[in-house]
Parts: C-alpha cells; sequence; structure tokens
C-alpha cells in the first residue's frame, strides 16, 4: 500500500492522539503538520482542554508548533522509525514553535 500524507495526517494521527491517555488534558494550543514535497499537504490540529481535537486544512492563522516534513520522513514517523535528533541535524524536519509542547506530542505518539 502506498503512504499518503493526507490520509495519514487528516485520518490516522488524529485517531492515535485522541486515542492516546496521558497525564492531564489535551493543551490549549495549534500543532501545524506541513509535508513539503511529493504530495504536499498542510493540517493543523486545535487542542483544546475541554472540546477535544478539530482537525483544520491548510496553514493556521495561531500556530503554537509547527512541524515540516518531507513525506519520506513522515513515513518513517508514522512507522515509529525516524531518527527525529538525525533528520532535525540535517535539516530534513524542521520545527519551529514551542518545546514544551513539542515534548507533548512526543509522549502522546510514541509507541
Amino acid at each position: 500500500m502506498t503512504f499518503s500524507a493526507t490520509e495519514y495526517l487528516g485520518t490516522v494521527l488524529p485517531a492515535l492522539i485522541q486515542s492516546r491517555e496521558g497525564p492531564g488534558p489535551l493543551p490549549d494550543a495549534v500543532v501545524q503538520f506541513t509535508v513539503t514535497d511529493g504530495e504536499p499537504v498542510s493540517l493543523a490540529y486545535r487542542l483544546s482542554p475541554t472540546e477535544g481535537l478539530e482537525v483544520l486544512t491548510g496553514v493556521s492563522d495561531r500556530q503554537d508548533l509547527t512541524l515540516i516534513f518531507l513525506t519520506e520522513d513522515l513515513e518513517r514517523f508514522a512507522q515509529g522509525t525516524l531518527d527525529v535528533q538525525a533528520a532535525l541535524r540535517s535539516r530534513r524536519l524542521k520545527v519551529h514553535g514551542d518545546p514544551a509542547l513539542l515534548a507533548w506530542v512526543a509522549d502522546h505518539l510514541s509507541t
């Protein structure tokens, strides 16, 4: 099966975030995921401790954390095989925003 960034970011990742139990409620934040090659896509996740998770298509006006991937790296991220530190060092993965929110995302998406 061919990997689809749109399907992963629009369906799979939101379901994963909602299914994970973690300490405390969701943060009040907007996390933007962008894929810049192949199948370009931008989706944002509006997280709310009272309203849950909302998926927004396109680039959000408010972004507390932005993760910018190449398709190949997003697929490896989805499979749990991406070496995030190496991707950051090589600038294949770009991260902008709140480091505490990045830690929250990593905690909730770890397998």
